[in-house]
């Protein structure tokens, strides 16, 4: 169930991410939270990204990897407006900063990094 303090246009983007998630890898996802703007009640239909941390039950496999890419591939074919951007951590990299964590996967600009950085900071 989404939030109801999600956008209204934010909503069925939500929605398909978690129904792919739990279809092509069920079980890597142990939380979603919503970041940036959209948490801070300052959403703007026209210029914000749907920031995201993802917190992984499990290191990703190569499996899950493509899984994620095709979500994401997915969403972006559904919702072209949609600006997914955000980070798949492991539940020990909360809290902590880059210099302090693996280099984990994460989604910008239209794609699934394996492995990186990405919007690391004391909120994360």
């Amino acid at each position: 169930m989404i939030d109801p303090r999600i956008p209204e246009p934010v909503r069925p983007i939500l929605e398909k991410y978690i129904s792919l998630v739990e279809q092509k890898s069920p079980g890597l996802i142990r939380a979603f939270y919503i970041v940036g703007s959209i948490a801070l009640n300052g959403f703007n239909e026209r210029f914000s990204d749907i920031d995201f941390v993802a917190v992984l039950e499990r290191p990703a496999s190569q499996a899950d990897y493509e899984s994620l890419r095709t979500l994401h591939k997915t969403i972006e074919e559904d919702f072209p407006e949609s600006k997914l951007s955000g980070s798949y951590l492991q539940m020990t990299d909360l809290g902590r900063f880059e210099h302090e964590i693996q280099p984990h996967p994460y989604y910008q600009d239209g794609k699934l990094h394996d492995a990186g950085y990405f919007e690391i900071n004391s909120i994360t």
